[in-house]
């Protein structure tokens, strides 16, 4: 009987113990999380400032000072044993300060996708710079000019943390850069052709001045003192740029060369016939232009290529690829004004 007694007692206090000992229980198992939870939301925190503080991103610095609230707060109601809220407070402090750390990160990849733009267009200017010449006005410069003004506000801009228009800026100026050197290419193409033009003309002149000396004539000599002048006049106008003008000039030339080879006699009629023939190439060549038909232009532009080899064969002496090439040229001429209905 008295074991009997004895167990009901025993099983009665386990009803009144059992149910203050399991919350107490639960209690310090959720403490216990919420401190870890604070404690890894305390070194995100940490690691956030750091990166921070080395980005200098004002948008990361706001959220990172939202996660820095959020974390109090989530310290308060954990002082007041209320640790469930208090976890939910940290784990968004710890997502907050994660958004810190992306937007730093995120910064620093957009910088420097901003700064390897900025030194690639400076690249391009360096490159492009070192084809013009001081003093030197024409369309390609003016471009230049403007694009590296835009470069100079790109940097501006980079360093005032203004990433995206820095970038657009500077993409602006790569791609006017790019055009330029475009250009460039073109003008060193129509540098070299006419520099060969001239020397051709030059290699004339030295020929066709050693008959005029046999010749003896005073308005040969005439002609040739004012080829010479025009001659210079193309290096000029070369070292100018002035490629329009340097043809012109250079057509001159070749018209007072052929002029005086035709007063001493020069290849006998030969030089006669290219002078006819200079004459009636700038007659079509403008009415070729006006009608805009661009196989005209091929036959015509063939017809001037053949002028200028019998020019250089004519001065040489030899008369017959001097006549050859007259001839080419007559017929593509003509092919080209039956084209244009003349």
């Amino acid at each position: 009987m008295k074991k009997l007694i004895r167990s009901f007692i025993i099983a009665a206090l386990a009803i009144l113990v059992l149910p203050s000992i399991v919350p107490a229980q639960q209690g310090m198992q959720a403490q216990n999380r919420f401190e870890q939870a604070l404690r890894t939301t305390d070194d995100v925190i940490r690691r956030a400032g750091e990166i921070i503080n080395q980005s200098g991103l004002e948008r990361g610095r706001q959220m990172l000072n939202l996660a820095i609230e959020l974390q109090e707060r989530a310290r308060n109601h954990g002082s007041n044993s209320q640790f469930v809220i208090g976890a939910k407070f940290t784990l968004e402090a710890r997502d907050k300060a994660k958004t810190a750390i992306s937007l730093c990160r995120q910064a620093v990849e957009n910088e420097n996708l901003v700064k390897n733009q900025l030194e690639k267009t400076d690249n391009l200017i360096n490159r492009i710079g070192s084809h013009f010449t001081a003093g030197e006005n024409n369309s390609a410069q003016s471009l230049f000019n403007a694009a590296k003004e835009n470069q100079r506000r790109a940097w501006e801009l980079y360093y005032n943390r203004q990433l995206r228009p820095a970038l657009k800026l500077s993409r602006q100026a790569e791609k006017s850069l790019l055009r330029i050197a475009e250009m460039v290419k073109n003008r060193a193409g129509r540098n070299n052709r006419i520099q060969n033009q001239i020397l051709q003309t030059e290699s004339q002149a030295e020929q066709i001045r050693s008959m005029i000396r046999d010749c003896r004539s005073e308005e040969a000599e005439r002609l040739m003192a004012e080829a010479d002048k025009s001659l210079e006049e193309c290096y000029q106008y070369v070292a100018n740029g002035q490629y329009k003008q340097a043809r012109n000039a250079i057509r001159s030339t070749r018209r007072l060369i052929r002029s005086a080879a035709d007063i001493c006699g020069g290849s006998g009629s030969q030089w006669q016939n290219l002078n006819r023939l200079s004459n009636e190439i700038e007659q079509v060549g403008q009415a070729i232009l006006d009608r805009g038909k661009d196989k005209a232009r091929e036959f015509y532009d063939s017809a001037i290529e053949y002028m200028e080899k019998a020019e250089n064969h004519c001065a040489k002496g030899d008369t017959e690829a001097c006549a050859a090439n007259i001839k080419a040229a007559q017929m593509n001429l003509e092919k080209a004004k039956r084209l244009i209905g003349i």
